[in-house]
């Protein structure tokens, strides 16, 4: 078995789904304020990569936000998804907006993100060239994809690069898998690639310079 087919059933056996919405992405991407992330979202077409139960996509909804949010998620064609996805969101609603959401409105939120994700691997994916604005990819795959899978690396950041706009960007949050001791090496690897290809790039800080993830700019 290859290193590529090898990483691929790794992720499918370890990675797992989050419900991460608005707050939590300003947050982890270090924006001072919810609503300066806001604004950044604007009227954009956004890439949600690994969207886990499709947070980012559902609160956006639940605000009542113009963007549009295409999530990528390997489990969710799985047939238990769907049920378990309606069961945490309606369990963690409040962390996805700060104020009371009706169960008629989480269907609708529900229903809208699903109908932007897509069951495909990041280094498969096959939205179009200069489709996306901007993208995130969140303890996604940047995450879940072992040192042994470089292969499959390398394909799934050339994929960001690939469906960015010109003058867009692709946020890669690292500071989960700095945590577990792979971050560095991901993160020399990334560097590594965005030299050889050309792309630019730049490392995402907070304000103590801690590391929060890296930013690929095309």
């Amino acid at each position: 078995m290859s290193n590529e087919n090898k990483a691929r059933r790794e992720i499918l056996q370890t990675a797992f789904n989050t419900l991460n919405g608005v707050f939590t992405y300003a947050s982890a991407y270090g924006y001072p304020t919810v609503d300066s992330f806001i604004d950044f979202l604007g009227q954009k077409t956004i890439s949600d990569s690994g969207s886990g139960y499709g947070g980012l996509a559902i609160s956006a909804r639940l605000l009542d936000l113009p963007c549009s949010i295409y999530g990528t998620n390997v489990q969710f064609g799985c047939r238990s998804f769907l049920q378990e996805q309606a069961v945490i969101v309606r369990a963690q609603a409040n962390n996805l907006v700060d104020r009371p959401v009706s169960q008629e409105e989480l269907v609708v939120a529900i229903d809208q993100a699903n109908k932007r994700t897509v069951d495909q691997f990041a280094h498969e994916t096959l939205f179009p060239d200069n489709f996306f604005d901007d993208g995130f990819d969140l303890n996604g795959p940047y995450l879940y994809i072992p040192l042994n899978g470089k292969e499959l690396f390398y394909k799934t950041i050339a994929n960001y690069y690939r469906t960015l706009k010109r003058g867009g960007s692709y946020s890669i949050f690292t500071t989960t898998a700095d945590r577990e001791g792979i971050g560095s090496e991901k993160l020399a690897m990334l560097e590594q690639f965005g030299a050889e290809v050309g792309f630019r790039g730049k490392r995402i800080l907070d304000e103590q310079n801690k590391l929060l993830g890296y930013k690929l700019i095309k």
